[in-house]
């Protein structure tokens, strides 16, 4: 009796473990669920924001530049030949298929030769009423395969009394479709634009919508009662400009239940409000679930497995099978992990296995072998190997390519995930230094996602590729494959290659900003810009070529031969007997690391015998952001006399507190937040930050100032003086010099 019961309390445990264990896995698989579908509306919320400010700032973009052709015509009436001469150069720029103008009469011209009548068109219609316009997706009149969307502003007499005509532009619908497609869940994600009706504007490549469709009229295909229910629930928030989630069991002609989330998009650029949706299968909650509670289901079995022997064998046979693997083809001999060999042999059996490549160095490496011996280098990497092999995971790969090149295989398709873990690498990789006593090491990364490792090789090559877009800067440790852009590779590569050949050939033009003073209207200085001739005549801007030269450091040679351009004209103006006006010039965020930047830019002025306040210096908000010797450094540049002048102030990095600890003179609130004039919480918030410079001495310049509303408000905050296109646009020299110093 004794031994049964022996045999049955065991039996008993077991059976109430299993039972526990049960319920356990129940529970979990709803909390679990309900967690992931919460991420998953998450995600769909993130992808629809972010596909807002592309669209919305694309938008804008374009609808600037018309505005600008507006404004020009309302001025210059008669000079339609040349405007339309001019609007053939922003056509490529901008994706433009061809850009026009229509009177009154409706009969439009455009940069493409053609001539027709558009006066029974929707968007002459509404700007000759008064409104900024963009069309829903139409057929092309001049080639009916191609969609294209119409951009369209009203051009205004003189006194804007009075709608004279119409600037349009056509637009490739296309390029909407690829600013949606952004890839999620796999590529199984998808986007769409639609008004409150639900007519379709445009949609992402790999959507089932077709540009005529109606979004409600897919989720009804089936008519059932809940889906009828969501689609009225969408159409009252779409009515309330609110934004939502929900889930419909039919959409867009496939049967299985979807997840999606909309909100609306900036309604000041249409007539009526544009929603932006994005969807996903409901299948992919429940692939991501699967996974999740089969790991929930095999932990609980294993804390009630008794066979204690069973499982040890079985680790020490698994242990004995990896031993196996790797011979000494696959192993660094340093390290003793894997070579690169050993990472492509271990590859073939993670073929499955999603997730990024990611290849990885260390800024100037040689200098610790070259001043420390290879002893310390070797040790070096041997910490490195201990970082980075402490930060893999299960079916994750770490190997030594050669010197301190390393190649990774982390198993996420989280990119929020992914970049937190390789801050913390560079954290632990930064505390190598304090132990080794050597320079700080600083890591870059190259990343490419992969959805397979079938071809090892060749993610880890993109990877290299994306790693070189970070190498040699102090700003970044890392960047994706995604960045690239073929095309712009090669131009790139064209500029950089000319670079030093258009620095001796003068390419490099000094354009002036003129400042106004607020109060009396008049030139009191100006902002020295750059501009790019080329030697065909071309006039480059400095937004294609100033990214590029910051990335490969070439910014700070330009930057030093725009300081040199500018103390030169001052000095020849000087010498022509004219009372100087002050120059700002600006100073890139690469040229800020250079140690001896002050003695440099001091001995530049002092060569052409110049008084430092002519001069001025310009920093960006945005330089001082995680430069902890920024503070030092530009109380070095007032120690040499320099004027110091914090650039684009508000334009997204503002620190509120930087202006306490950062002695600069002159505070330049960026265009940004001028464009918050007439807007009431705007308005305060401008006050607020003026009131705030004024009190700590600050000279208050204003940026992008345009109209004659912003003039005055600026004109009430006692704002010194202001820039933009209200009193004048950037000038080259001579028309610069004709206003400026003119007898």
């Amino acid at each position: 009796m004794r031994n049964r019961k022996k045999k049955i309390y065991p039996l008993a445990i077991i059976i109430f473990g299993l039972v526990m264990v049960f319920a356990a896995i129940a529970v979990c698989s709803v909390s679990i669920k309900r967690h992931l579908q919460s991420e998953m509306e998450n995600t769909l919320r993130d992808i629809a924001t972010q596909n807002v400010l592309a669209v919305t700032n694309e938008i804008e973009t374009q609808f600037r530049l018309l505005l600008g052709f507006s404004q020009r015509m309302e001025k210059s009436p008669s000079d339609l030949e040349d405007i339309l001469e001019e609007m053939s150069i922003f056509v490529k720029t901008y994706d433009f298929k061809r850009m026009g103008y229509t009177g009154r009469d409706g009969l439009a011209l455009t940069t493409d030769g053609h001539e027709f009548d558009v006066s029974d068109t929707t968007f002459f219609q509404r700007s000759m009423e008064g409104k900024i316009w963009i069309t829903a997706a139409i057929a092309d009149g001049f080639d009916s395969r191609e969609m294209i969307n119409v951009f369209s502003v009203p051009v205004y007499n003189e006194d804007r009394s009075e709608v004279e005509g119409v600037i349009f532009a056509s637009y490739n619908n296309d390029i909407f479709q690829k600013m949606l497609s952004v890839d999620f869940f796999e590529g199984r994600g998808y986007s769409c634009i639609v008004k409150t009706d639900g007519t379709v504007m445009a949609h992402s490549q790999n959507s089932p919508l077709l540009e005529d469709s109606n979004f409600f009229d897919h989720m009804l295909d089936d008519d059932r009662e809940n889906d009828i229910s969501m689609v009225e629930q969408i159409k009252a928030d779409m009515q309330n400009a609110e934004s939502g989630a929900g889930r419909c069991g039919h959409v867009h002609g496939r049967a299985e239940s979807s997840l999606f989330y909309y909100m609306p998009m900036n309604e000041n650029l249409y007539d009526a409000q544009w929603y932006m949706i994005a969807i996903a299968p409901e299948s992919v909650l429940n692939e991501r679930t699967m996974p999740v509670m089969y790991d929930v289901r095999v932990f609980a079995l294993v804390m009630l497995v008794i066979a204690v022997l069973g499982v040890s064998f079985y680790l020490y046979i698994e242990k004995k099978r990896q031993e196996e693997l790797v011979s000494l083809a696959y192993e660094d001999r340093l390290t003793g992990g894997y070579n690169l060999a050993g990472f492509r042999e271990n590859a073939k059996t993670m073929t499955n296995q999603t997730g990024y490549v990611v290849a990885m160095d260390l800024t100037e490496f040689k200098l610790i072998n070259n001043n420390f011996g290879v002893q310390t280098g070797d040790e070096t990497l041997l910490e490195l190997w201990k970082v980075l092999k402490g930060n893999i995971f299960d079916q994750e790969m770490v190997a030594r390519v050669n010197a301190d090149r390393f190649v990774l295989f982390l198993r996420t398709s989280d990119k929020e995930e992914l970049e937190e873990r390789l801050n913390g690498m560079v954290s632990q990789i930064a505390e190598i230094s304090n132990r080794l006593k050597i320079p700080v090491l600083f890591p870059v990364f190259g990343i490419y996602y992969t959805r397979t490792l079938e071809e090892p090789d060749k993610c880890y090559g993109y990877a290299v590729q994306a790693k070189h877009l970070v190498k040699g800067r102090r700003d970044r440790h890392f960047a994706y494959y995604d960045e690239i852009d073929s095309a712009q590779m090669l131009m790139n590569r064209r500029l950089e290659n000319s670079f030093d050949d258009a620095l001796k050939e003068g390419q490099f033009e000094i354009w002036y900003q003129p400042k106004y003073s607020t109060q009396e209207e008049k030139i009191i200085g100006a902002e020295a810009l750059v501009r790019w001739r080329m030697a065909d005549g071309t006039l480059l801007s400095p937004g294609v070529f100033i990214p590029l030269f910051e990335k490969n450091g070439s910014i700070a040679v330009l930057d030093e031969y725009i300081f040199r351009k500018v103390c030169e004209q001052q000095r020849q103006w000087m010498l022509d007997g004219h009372e100087l006006l002050p120059v700002s010039v600006n100073i890139s965020r690469v040229s800020l690391y250079f140690d001896n930047i002050v003695e440099r830019y001091e001995k530049i002025l002092h060569s052409y015998n110049l008084v430092s306040k002519y001069v001025q210096l310009e920093i960006t908000e945005s330089a001082t952001v995680g430069n902890d010797e920024i503070a030092g450094l530009i109380e070095r540049f007032h120690r040499a006399g320099f004027q110091m002048l914090l650039d684009d102030f508000g334009s997204g990095y503002s620190s509120l507190a930087s202006l306490n600890t950062m002695h600069f003179d002159t505070l330049k609130l960026d265009k940004s937040l001028i464009d918050y004039i007439g807007d009431e919480k705007g308005e305060k918030l401008l006050k607020y930050i003026a009131k705030l410079g004024q009190s700590l001495g600050l000279h208050i310049t204003a940026e992008g100032v345009e109209n004659q509303r912003q003039l005055m408000f600026l004109k009430n905050l006692r704002c010194n003086d202001i820039q933009g296109y209200y009193f004048s646009k950037p000038l080259p020299l001579e028309e610069y010099a004709s206003i400026t110093y003119s007898e």
